[in-house]
């Protein structure tokens, strides 16, 4: 926060206009943001919109940043914090702001349906199921033409919500299994385990053991990772096991692999290796995390 204040006082001594200014508080409101100090950021957005209508576009000091650039930064600000305040009216309504910004600015098609998937989250928690299946579908088709690997793993994602949501629990399996072929190759490892952690909440109640290969899984990356939600696989670990014995657990690390990778695009064992190493033997660490889970608080 210190270094966001500092940054405010060097952009005024450069000389620099109005548009960079804002910048800077567009940027002291992300920190603010990530302090949870979300109510503030909405009302500082508010009054920051309100001024950036009386900016003229074209300014008489040297600026660092295009007043688009400002404006986005600024809005995107207000609808985070509307997320984390599950403002989701409020969320929809900044994000068609942003929209409208994006657009005006020329951006790509890419640019712009990435933007319009934000709608997606609080059309769910809004239960506007129909406009949501709508939206999706149309930035599928536009990350699919443009071949975005990292956007058509999100819709993937996104797409297995909203089938969970309307009872169409295979459906919503199927898009999870898909979206790995395009989230494994991008390495994220926290994505990766959210993925195996949802499809291993589908499948156990969908009645399927192999619930237990991605419950364990997720607590591998999450364990290695040294990740918060460690504690959450662990519990869930624990429950799967309680309903569905031990004997459905793999009996070494070597079957979970197979197991794990007869899935298009799951490369579980690639993924570990890159991981700052925890355990050596990989049949230790499942043992490991079975004691964990069964230690674990309900």
């Amino acid at each position: 926060m210190k270094l966001a204040e500092g940054k405010k006082g060097y952009t005024r001594q450069a000389g620099l206009g109005p548009w960079s200014q804002l910048l800077d508080e567009g940027m002291r409101l992300q920190v603010l943001n990530h302090l949870g100090r979300n109510e503030e950021v909405l009302k500082y957005v508010e009054d920051l919109m309100e001024q950036m209508k009386n900016i003229p576009e074209e300014s008489d000091h040297v600026e660092a940043y295009l007043p688009w650039n400002v404006r986005e930064l600024i809005v995107d600000a207000g609808r985070q914090a509307t997320l984390k305040l599950n403002k989701m009216e409020k969320a929809l309504e900044l994000n068609a702001e942003l929209i409208k910004v994006t657009r005006s600015r020329g951006a790509t098609k890419l640019e712009l349906a990435k933007t319009c998937f934000n709608d997606y989250g609080p059309m769910l928690s809004l239960k506007r199921y129909v406009e949501a299946e709508k939206l999706l579908a149309a930035c599928r088709e536009v990350f699919e033409e443009e071949r975005s690997i990292e956007m058509l793993g999100k819709v993937f994602i996104a797409l297995a919500s909203l089938k969970y949501r309307l009872g169409q629990k295979d459906q919503a399996i199927r898009f999870l299994e898909t979206a790995f072929r395009y989230t494994y190759p991008l390495g994220n490892p926290v994505d990766i385990s959210n993925i195996h952690h949802n499809l291993a909440s589908y499948l156990s109640e969908a009645g399927l053991r192999s619930a237990l290969d991605h419950r364990m899984a997720s607590a591998s990356i999450r364990y290695y990772i040294g990740s918060g939600n460690l504690a959450s696989s662990l519990r869930l670990l624990a429950r799967d096991l309680a309903k569905f014995g031990p004997v459905a657990l793999p009996s070494s690390f070597n079957q979970l692999v197979y197991r794990l990778e007869l899935l298009e695009g799951v490369q579980f064992r690639e993924l570990l290796e890159k991981l700052p190493k925890r355990y050596e033997d990989g049949d230790q660490l499942l043992k490991n995390l079975v004691k964990m889970a069964k230690s674990a608080k309900p």
